[in-house]
């Protein structure tokens, strides 16, 4: 059950973190929603060097590691991690 919880916690905060990011960039700061992004990056690829248990979350992972970094895609990659993150969490609460 922790480690259950550790997944949709760490998938909430990914999902928040790009929906803040994506609030700041559509608010003209696309320095700091790219440093979101870049952190949200860095963060998920530690986790991946783990090893994780979960296929569902090591999928998200992967998926938002191989987020491509393009100021013209910011907008897209972040409500790309937004959207897998919330699937994520519907599909791991339903199981």
């Amino acid at each position: 059950m922790e480690e259950k919880n550790y997944y949709l916690e760490r998938a909430g905060i990914y999902r928040d973190g790009a929906q803040n990011a994506i609030e700041l960039a559509a608010a003209g700061n696309l320095y700091t929603a790219t440093l979101i992004f870049t952190s949200i990056k860095k963060a998920s690829a530690s986790e991946l060097k783990k090893n994780t248990t979960n296929k569902a979350y090591h999928e998200l992972l992967l998926k938002i590691s191989a987020s491509v970094e393009d100021k013209q895609e910011l907008l897209n990659e972040l409500g790309n991690i937004r959207q897998s993150c919330r699937n994520f969490i519907a599909t791991f609460n339903k199981g």
